[in-house]
């Protein structure tokens, strides 16, 4: 689920507080004018805002399956790095406009409802695609090219998509440590890492093989060691 945008006057428009960042963002020569790129950016900055209601429902799977408490620090500590994510691929869409008497802003996140069941192997399935394979991609392949600030800032998002890939890992890593006896868990057979590494090869860039290869297989490697 994604909200849509709000088209609103520049002037009630927030930026992400940091005085260098808004400094740099609200001038005009920062102004590119880009169809396309504003487009792509608000299409991030969306995402990035539905990582926010991700992450708190994260949140409460892990209270529901008994995680420990410092694990749930650090699934609330992503909630919030995506607020931050979202508000600065906005004020980056936003520099893009071609129309200086409006800005764009998430609107209201859709209605919905959520069922919190404690499921171990639906909690762990959603970790791992998302998580594991997403995040690890995501962060992995993440590039930008302004050759300014937003380069800068756009590294400090993958370096938190980063840690959101090893919160991924450190939580199936918890959930098959602690699963009972003879619990049904799909991501604690080998077989099922195998053979989603093999299928999302099958269509990925040269790049993202090498990640499967290189990077994916081997933390797979590391889930079933003692520590």
């Amino acid at each position: 689920l994604k909200a849509d945008i709000k088209q609103i006057e520049c002037n009630e428009y927030e930026y992400y507080q940091n005085d260098r960042w808004i400094g740099f963002i609200t001038n005009q020569n920062t102004n590119y004018s880009d169809t396309n790129k504003f487009n792509e950016w608000i299409n991030t900055g969306l995402s990035e805002h539905a990582s926010i209601a991700t992450f708190s429902k994260f949140n409460l799977e892990l209270m529901s399956i008994g995680a420990p408490l410092w694990l749930i620090q650090l699934a609330n500590n992503a909630a919030s790095d995506e607020i931050r994510h979202t508000q600065i691929a906005l004020d980056i869409a936003n520099t893009m406009n071609h129309n200086d008497n409006f800005c764009v802003k998430p609107n209201i996140f859709p209605s919905h409802e959520i069922n919190i069941d404690g499921d171990w192997n639906k909690i762990s399935l959603d970790v791992a695609i998302g998580g594991c394979f997403g995040e690890t991609i995501s962060a992995l392949t993440m590039e930008s090219t302004f050759d300014n600030i937003i380069d800068e800032y756009i590294h400090s998002i993958s370096m938190d998509e980063v840690r959101h890939s090893a919160l991924a890992w450190t939580t199936i890593k918890w959930m098959i440590d602690n699963k009972q006896d003879g619990m049904n868990m799909d991501v604690s057979d080998r077989k099922w890492w195998e053979r989603q590494i093999k299928n999302r090869k099958y269509n990925a860039g040269s790049k993202q093989r090498e990640i499967y290869n290189d990077i994916i297989a081997a933390i797979v490697d590391k889930l079933w060691l003692d520590v």
